[in-house]
This record gives C-alpha cells, sequence and structure tokens, in this order.
C-alpha cells in the first residue's frame, strides 16, 4: 500500500472483475456500477448511499490520521449505518500479536490492532459516533465491527 501516493496493485481490478462474474451468474447485472476509488477521496458525490461496508481495510493503517482521513470521506458520502471492520487490542489474538513482535523486536506497520477507545476517538474526529460494536470472535479474535454514523444523525 502507498497511503500518499499512487496504489498500483491488481487485486482492486481482480476483484471487481470476480464481483462483475459474480452478479451475472445470480443475474443481478443490470443498474449495477463496478469500480475502484481511492479510499480517501472517492468521487462519489456527498450523500450518495444509505449504508457502506467498509471490509479489512482499517486495520492496515497504524496511524490515526490515516485512519480518520479515511472514515471522514465515509462520513461525507453516507449519513450511515457504515459498517467497517478493525482490529481491536482487547482480544487474545492481539495479545498474541504484540507479544510476537516484541520478542522479535519489531515494530509491527500493518495490520495493527488499536485499542477500542482510540477507534472511537478516530470516528468521533471523523465526524462518526459508534453506535454499536461487535467482535467477530469475541475474546479471541482481533477483528472488530463499529456501526458508525454521523454525529447528530
Amino acid at each position: 500500500r502507498n497511503v500518499t501516493g499512487v496504489q498500483t496493485c491488481a487485486l482492486p481490478i481482480y476483484m471487481i472483475e470476480q464481483a462483475r462474474r459474480h452478479a451475472k451468474a445470480i443475474n443481478v447485472h443490470h443498474g449495477v456500477e463496478f469500480r475502484v476509488e481511492d479510499a480517501f477521496a472517492t468521487t462519489f458525490p456527498d450523500n450518495a448511499f444509505d449504508g457502506i461496508l467498509c471490509n479489512r481495510l482499517l486495520h492496515h493503517f497504524p496511524e490515526a490520521d490515516v485512519r480518520r482521513r479515511c472514515l471522514r470521506d465515509l462520513a461525507r458520502i453516507c449519513p450511515g449505518p457504515i459498517v467497517a471492520s478493525f482490529f481491536c487490542n482487547q482480544s487474545l489474538g492481539a495479545f498474541v500479536y504484540h507479544l510476537k513482535n516484541r520478542l522479535r523486536g519489531r515494530i509491527p506497520t500493518d495490520r495493527v490492532p488499536i485499542p477500542l477507545a482510540q477507534f472511537v476517538a478516530d470516528a468521533e474526529a471523523a465526524g462518526l459516533r459508534v453506535v454499536r460494536t461487535l467482535a467477530a470472535r469475541p475474546w479471541i479474535g482481533k477483528q472488530w465491527y463499529a456501526v458508525l454514523e454521523r454525529a447528530g444523525h
């Protein structure tokens, strides 16, 4: 990933092609558009969506300001609900992750679990409020989901 520069990755194109094939197979291809967008500055107009699922993206950004930029643009294009996944520190998986990195003397830079309070602060800084959080595998797995909506909504 390259947050500040141009991302050159074939994966989004592959995923778009898979989605197109699947939509065609289940006959849901009329009026459906598939495209790759920059998560930090989409070209969608304000309030373009009634809901968004942002799955397995935010844990790739260990920097709060980067997560907040992404959440800010999601808030711009959708008042909520926005369901966003992130890796949370409140799990055995996160403890093992941090322990392994400490024992190896590494400072992790990807898929970094963060405290729930930090994620809530990130959401609030982006103009969102956390309506609910859900652990995918409570106390075991790092992956959590947060249901977000614009603050004051």
